[in-house]
């Protein structure tokens, strides 16, 4: 069936029927209708650009959606970042917990933010 397979050979559209065609046509999301001439030519360009299936993509697609969320919740050093929709449990809407600092500190903070911000 031409539907999981590719087709290696655009000479072999000719080959194909009409159900065949459109059932190629339809995985990788273009128009079906039409007769047999013309779902040839729309199939030649899919061939020619070696289009996949939607399948095939969304199936990547998530893939690599995965991949990426897996690798942004990661330090550098390989350690495991919580999920920031996971950190609401402890939140509060005052400032009774946050840490005590100095204004010197604050100065401090913000002075070197910058510095690094020029480096980088």
């Amino acid at each position: 069936m031409t539907t999981s397979k590719g087709i290696a050979n655009p000479c072999s559209l000719d080959k194909l029927t009409v159900h065949e065609l459109k059932l190629y046509l339809r995985d990788r999301g273009a128009h079906v209708s039409g007769n047999k001439s013309e779902l040839i030519k729309r199939a030649q360009v899919f061939v020619n650009l070696r289009m996949r299936t939607q399948q095939e993509i969304q199936t990547d697609d998530k893939e690599n959606d995965n991949k990426r969320h897996a690798e942004i919740f990661r330090t550098p050093f390989g350690e495991k970042i919580p999920e920031p929709w996971t950190l609401n449990v402890l939140w509060v809407c005052d400032l009774t917990h946050a840490p005590l600092f100095r204004t010197e500190d604050l100065y401090n903070y913000l002075l070197l933010l910058s510095m690094i911000t020029i480096f980088i």
